[in-house]
């Protein structure tokens, strides 16, 4: 296996992972390994069978392909929010957890600024509900 195949092997676990709720320990047991062989994955250093892979994506609930495919330009989320936050005006918590569990879901915009005009869609649709319970 590649490094770099393994590199996104371990992101992918790992998000997958935090996205079910699970830490290393726990995911290990629910696939009968030893307590770190999540952590030796995640940290790339463990090479893992084409069968692990497989009963890695069966327990997150995922496709064995969702945990080595990466689309291409795709940027860490909160690299993507501070360089939002220098350009415009500060976005609200519950923007970013909207953006997170988007995120989660393989969901990537390919420029910043789409997150901002996400926000201002949201925060467009928010006001004119807010208009509608005055009628």
């Amino acid at each position: 296996m590649t490094d770099d195949l393994k590199r996104i092997l371990a992101k992918r676990i790992r998000e997958f992972r935090l996205s079910k709720g699970y830490t290393q320990i726990e995911l290990a047991k629910k696939l009968g390994m030893g307590p770190s062989s999540i952590s030796n994955i995640e940290n790339c250093r463990r090479n893992v069978t084409f069968e692990t892979v497989e009963r890695i994506a069966t327990e997150l609930g995922v496709k064995p392909t969702d945990l080595v495919n990466v689309k291409p330009n795709e940027r860490d989320l909160p690299e993507i929010v501070a360089e939002v936050a220098g350009k415009y005006p500060a976005m609200p918590d519950t923007m970013i957890s909207i953006y997170q569990d988007i995120f989660k879901h393989g969901i990537f915009f390919k420029n910043a600024e789409d997150y901002y005009y996400l926000w201002l869609i949201v925060e467009t649709l928010r006001n004119d509900k807010k208009g509608d319970r005055g009628n």
